[in-house]
């Protein structure tokens, strides 16, 4: 009995201080206020997620976690002549060096051939191409117009050693079939000794053979049978060249009716640059030139006496790099 009247005890109070309604845990409050529900209010974007700042997208969802999110802006346009380039209200100016930045390859080089390069080349004055900020920038310009004046110590007035020397190989590059930029010319101003180095290797590219450009041979006039025969090598611009290789020779005797039927001599040999001679052609009647003239050709070295009065001589010069030009002529026994 005594048990019984303690559990009714406790519910009297419970119920008494109004803390229990249908299972929901309410607050009363302050003492007099209305009971209020203590559940999580609703999450919220804030009013306003401006930055501040033009160039940025400013918003807020629930995609972002009901937080403000600011991203970066490009190619729309902020004021005062400025655009938008990664966030950042970017306005242009006259070097050209953010309008390469900006627009773009097309629109920056319209720039600076127009402000930079056309006037400098056309007044003679590189120090035009100095009113822009970005070094490198100031270095393009020197080079074209070096270029385009075909004068190499335009470059002499860069301050930096390795602009200086970039703007000679630039030059150096470009007029390379030039021969005089190898002889006290741009090459040789360059101070970087790696550059320098392939600067002078550009001298080989253009002097390496690209073909032959006189071949001639034939019977010496002593009744010997005996030929004689010289070869001129050509470079990438049609001038005369030289350089080691081997030559094979090998001589075809025709029938009556001009078709090969026998061979009748063939030799290798090996040749150095050294071997080729500034000299009138051994007496052939031509100019004088720089040419290889080749070992003469004996008559009894045949593998047999022609039998008949032409035939025709081949001759392939194989450069040291394997390169191979090739050539032939009539000859008459």
């Amino acid at each position: 009995m005594k048990s019984i009247l303690v559990v009714l005890a406790l519910v009297f109070v419970v119920a008494a201080s109004g803390c229990v309604q249908t299972g929901k845990v309410i607050d009363t409050g302050p003492s007099g206020a209305q009971p209020q529900d203590t559940q999580s209010p609703a999450l919220q974007c804030p009013s306003s997620c401006s930055d501040g700042n033009p160039c940025t997208t400013d918003f807020c969802s629930e995609s972002t976690g009901f937080k403000c999110s600011n991203n970066p802006l490009s190619g729309a346009d902020c004021g005062d002549g400025g655009v938008c380039k990664d966030g950042e209200c970017v306005v242009p100016v006259d070097d050209c060096t953010d309008i390469f930045r900006l627009y773009g390859e097309t629109e920056g080089g319209r720039c600076y051939q127009d402000n930079y390069v056309k006037p400098a080349v056309k007044d003679k004055n590189t120090s035009i191409c100095d009113g822009m900020t970005d070094a490198e920038f100031v270095g393009m310009c020197y080079s074209e117009v070096a270029l385009k004046l075909d004068d190499y110590n335009v470059c002499t007035s860069l301050a930096s050693d390795s602009v200086r020397d970039d703007c000679y190989m630039n030059y150096a590059s470009t007029k390379a079939h030039k021969l005089y930029i190898f002889t006290g010319g741009a090459c040789d101003l360059i101070m970087s000794t790696s550059l320098k180095e392939e600067c002078t290797a550009l001298k080989d590219f253009v002097t390496a053979p690209a073909g032959i450009k006189e071949f001639f041979a034939k019977a010496l006039t002593d009744g010997s049978g005996n030929i004689a025969s010289y070869i001129i090598l050509r470079d990438m611009n049609g001038g005369t060249t030289t350089s080691d290789g081997t030559v094979t020779v090998y001589i075809m005797q025709q029938d009556s009716k001009g078709e090969e039927k026998t061979r009748l001599y063939y030799s290798t040999f090996d040749v150095k640059k050294d071997d080729f001679e500034y000299t009138n052609i051994g007496g052939f009647g031509g100019a004088s030139d720089t040419a290889y003239v080749l070992p003469t050709i004996n008559v009894n070295d045949f593998s047999m006496y022609p039998t008949e009065s032409s035939g025709r001589i081949y001759v392939t010069f194989k450069t040291s790099d394997g390169r191979s030009f090739s050539v032939s002529q009539d000859l008459e026994f």
